[in-house]
């Protein structure tokens, strides 16, 4: 019905009022409480006026005038003149047919123009003195009244309250409720909507480049896992971000619709930007940091680093510190930005160095080609708990020590398994040579007593005594460590 209405008042081009969510606000809605606890309180028989709250600032409304009740005085009359004075003018007869007659306010004498009033810098509501045709009395009051609360796009909110209670503010506050909820609601489901499309098209991006990645380049089973590890933390890392920036404009696209106004908030918060720059510094420079760490893949969950502060295994690598555990369980958090320069001792490879010490009076070619056949056995058993990548390689005698000859070996292995590999190299060379009869010597010292003159040979003879105990005490000694 109301859109009947102002579909046949739309040709008189009528000025519209402001809508009435221009005048909305904190303060209306707290008003609209309020006269809805007054609704439920009123006394009964002082009926609610038409409007139900106080007069509102505004535009002014032009009178409606029904049928037969003009509210303008009759052409000619002097308002001014009082009541039953023979000296007031008395209208002027006419004479043809009645017609409007418009006249220049300028060619009158006796108007000035600075005197007539200003236009009003906001239109007015102006309606046609009667109901269109085929429209009752009480039709056309009724769709007056809602247009003076709620505009000519009054929302059925709006006028199913008012027409229910007559309250204006009351109207105004459901349907501002009624609008900014579900504008709300509906921004929120669109910001988790594509933050979830996001976080997926990353996370597939990244597995399909994963998969053609190692089906490229990589047969091995621990560079493949690496690889996924990197790219899961790159993963979390550029959708965490994501989210942020998504969230971060949702933020503002609510605070605009609640009214807020953003350039203040905007200036502020680019000030206080600046300022958390400056004193962010270092976390900044650690945000950097990981960032690098992770995309140039320098170690990762399961590596074992030299870190400089600290040495041990990463436990959790994110973009502001990394997390290791020492030999002895001690967690260490480490900033990114001071990790200068760091060891992997775990990527891709390892390779462990053992040195084996022989006796000076065994044959040392023998004793190396026992220790190849050793650690070639090892390498060859496919049920051996450490994985050898290479054969075995016999470096040959290292060094000349003290008491033994040093013969190295050098064996590649997976990463991580280095320490193990030795363990085991060293007890299977040990029981290899026992069986040979090579012996590894402990630490000895030959003492030699020369230059001692005929007549003190007793005393000569004391002092070599004393050397020989001396070495006894020496070998028996090392041969309890």
């Amino acid at each position: 019905m109301l859109g009947t209405l102002a579909t046949n008042l739309m040709p008189h081009q009528l000025p519209i009022a402001p809508p009435p969510s221009a005048r909305r606000g904190p303060s209306r809605i707290v008003a609209g409480l309020v006269a809805a606890l007054a609704t439920l309180l009123v006394v009964p028989g002082a009926g609610p006026s038409v409007s139900g709250a106080a007069p509102q600032p505004g535009p002014a409304v032009a009178t409606i005038a029904a049928p037969g009740q003009p509210d303008e005085e009759p052409p000619g009359t002097d308002p001014t003149a009082p009541v039953g004075d023979p000296d007031a003018d008395e209208p002027a007869p006419r004479t043809g047919p009645e017609e409007d007659i418009e006249t220049d306010p300028a060619d009158d004498p006796e108007t000035d123009p600075a005197d007539e009033p200003d236009e009003p810098d906001t239109p007015t509501t102006v309606f046609p003195p009667g109901p269109p045709p085929g429209f009752t009395e009480e039709q056309f009051r009724r769709f007056v009244d809602v247009v003076q609360v709620c505009g000519f796009d009054a929302g059925w909110v709006c006028d199913s309250v008012f027409a229910l209670t007559g309250n204006e503010a009351l109207a105004e506050t459901a349907q501002w409720v009624y609008d900014i909820p579900l504008r709300l609601a509906i921004i929120f489901l669109l910001a988790f909507g594509a933050n979830r499309l996001v976080r997926r098209g990353i996370a597939s991006y990244a597995a399909r480049a994963t998969a053609r990645s190692t089906a490229q380049r990589y047969d091995d089973p621990e560079l493949i896992r690496r690889d996924e590890l990197r790219v899961n933390t790159a993963t979390s890392a550029i959708g965490g971000a994501a989210s942020v920036v998504i969230f971060l404009i949702t933020g503002l696209i609510v605070l605009g619709e609640i009214g807020i106004t953003l350039g203040p908030l905007l200036a502020g918060a680019g000030i206080g930007g600046v300022a958390l720059g400056f004193g962010a510094q270092n976390m900044v420079r650690d945000f950097l940091a990981g960032i690098f760490v992770v995309f140039e893949d320098h170690y990762g969950v399961g590596d074992n680093i030299d870190a400089g502060r600290a040495s041990g295994t990463v436990e959790e690598v994110t973009l502001r510190i990394t997390k290791l555990r020492d030999i002895e369980g001690t967690l260490w958090f480490i900033p990114n930005g001071i990790i200068e320069g760091v060891g992997n001792r775990t990527q891709l490879w390892a390779r462990a160095i053992i040195d084996f010490d022989i006796d000076y009076r065994a044959d040392h070619e023998r004793a190396g080609e026992i220790i190849k056949a050793t650690a070639d056995r090892v390498w060859q058993d496919p049920e051996a708990p450490v994985r050898i990548l290479e054969e075995p390689a016999l470096w040959g005698v290292e060094s000349l020590g003290d008491s033994a000859v040093v013969i190295r070996i050098a064996v590649k292995c997976a990463p991580a398994e280095q320490w193990s590999l030795a363990r085991m190299l060293r007890s299977e060379v040990k029981k290899a040579l026992d069986a040979e009869g090579i012996e590894i010597p402990f630490p000895q010292h030959t003492v030699w007593v020369h230059g001692v003159p005929e007549g003190d040979a007793a005393e000569g003879a004391l002092l070599a005594a004393g050397a020989a105990g001396a070495v006894e005490t020496i070998e028996a000694d090392d041969s309890r460590r």
